[in-house]
């Protein structure tokens, strides 16, 4: 009986030792806790984005080199959606030797400019041509900003002679920000 009770008593404190250590052995999981906080700021100067929301207002931002296979030099696709155009800019940075007539204007496709915005007289050298809503800019757009769904924007150019002919080797860029009503 006294071997029984030694055996008894041996298992009871190996239990003992062995529950002891499950228990105070540190523990292969590791709880990871994330705090997630919200930026409050942009990352820098740079946003590699073509539309922004503020306030709960959408403004759209289109940029576009000139197409030299065309005489629609820029082309842009407005939303889908009625929007209001804030300002159009277009930047030659080479000269032409040929005078041209420039054209801004609004049409349901591509290259037509069924409602103009405005036109200008380019002279044989570069120019900077802005159209603007506010009454600073070389055109005053007024009513005529606000554009149909899907309706584009259009800088284009045609030879003040028509028999002069001209080969498009204009460098620059086109601008346009739309608000989405």
């Amino acid at each position: 009986m006294d071997k029984n009770k030694v055996l008894i008593g041996t298992i009871a404190v190996l239990a003992l030792i062995l529950s002891s250590y499950s228990v105070m052995r540190p523990s292969t999981e590791t709880v990871v806790r994330e705090t997630v906080k919200e930026l409050g700021a942009f990352p820098g100067p740079e946003i590699m984005s073509n539309y922004l929301v503020l306030n709960g207002t959408e403004h759209r931002y289109f940029h576009s080199g000139l197409n030299q296979a065309s005489t629609t030099v820029c082309s842009f696709l407005t939303p889908v959606a009625t929007s209001s155009l804030m300002f159009g800019a277009m930047d030659i940075s080479t000269g032409t030797t040929t005078d041209t007539y420039w054209e801004v204007g609004k049409g349901s496709e591509m290259d037509a400019t069924t409602t103009p915005l405005g036109r200008t007289l380019l002279t044989a050298t570069r120019m900077t041509f802005f159209a603007s809503t506010s009454p600073t800019g070389s055109v005053n757009l007024d009513d005529d900003a606000i554009f149909a769904p899907s309706t584009y924007l259009n800088f284009k150019y045609s030879p003040v002679d028509a028999d002069a002919g001209i080969t498009n080797t204009l460098v620059g860029t086109c601008d346009a920000e739309f608000i989405i009503h």
